[in-house]
């Protein structure tokens, strides 16, 4: 096991759905540059982001919460005993950039936001 001297996760603010996108897509592109902390902060804060954006836009999915919907997955990996492989990490990482796009587009439509 390699210990990394600096976790680039760690030091960052609560972001806004912007920069979540970003640090989602650079990590799924790069799953060897995070730690197991800095991988399972990142999935929290885009389950926090989508829930977030949801609850803005009064939109639950009808299986909130539940198996197979994205914030349920998102903490599901998070809070995971055993660490997710790289390939299951990229790809629920990717599912959350969709839907987050999705959900900042339907913001923007409902406030006529630039």
């Amino acid at each position: 096991m390699e210990l990394k001297a600096h976790c680039w996760q760690s030091e960052r603010p609560a972001m806004s759905g912007v920069d979540v996108l970003s640090d989602l897509i650079r990590a799924a592109n790069r799953p060897d540059d995070l730690c197991n902390f800095e991988r399972d902060k990142l999935l929290e804060r885009a389950a926090e982001t989508i829930s977030d954006y949801r609850e803005a836009l009064n939109s639950v999915p009808t299986n909130n919460l539940g198996s197979g919907d994205i914030v349920f997955d998102l903490y599901s990996m998070a809070y995971a005993g055993n660490p997710p492989s790289h390939q299951a990490a990229s790809e629920v990482m990717l599912r959350a950039v969709t839907d987050i796009r999705t959900l900042r587009i339907q913001m923007r439509r409902a406030h006529r936001l630039p």
